[in-house]
């Protein structure tokens, strides 16, 4: 695969689940086993956009834990969601707004 021979400063990742019980999902396997590499080779930061009806969602495929993730990029009531759920301490939870 390729993405061996990458070591990214940074990874932008989006998702289609987000929960603490089952990390990042996905339900293309294919996908899982992309990103889950392309984390794998990211000697910088990994964050993850995730709206908030993502938040709390398992998909059928696992990518990885929430401790690989840094940051979590989310809308308010995504934010909201998160606060309630046992996530890593240290991860970064940045909400998104419309203004530029």
């Amino acid at each position: 695969m390729l993405i061996s021979q990458i070591h990214a400063n940074k990874a932008i990742i989006g998702v289609d689940g987000f929960s603490p019980s089952a990390g990042l999902t996905t339900p293309i396997l294919e996908e899982a086993d992309t990103t889950r590499a392309m984390i794998e080779h990211t000697v910088g930061r990994v964050i993850v956009v995730a709206s908030s009806n993502k938040i709390g969602v398992v998909s059928n495929f696992k990518t990885v834990s929430l401790d690989l993730v840094d940051a979590l990029v989310t809308d308010e009531m995504g934010a909201d969601l998160v606060k309630q759920m046992e996530i890593p301490e240290d991860l970064q939870i940045i909400v998104a707004t419309t203004e530029v």
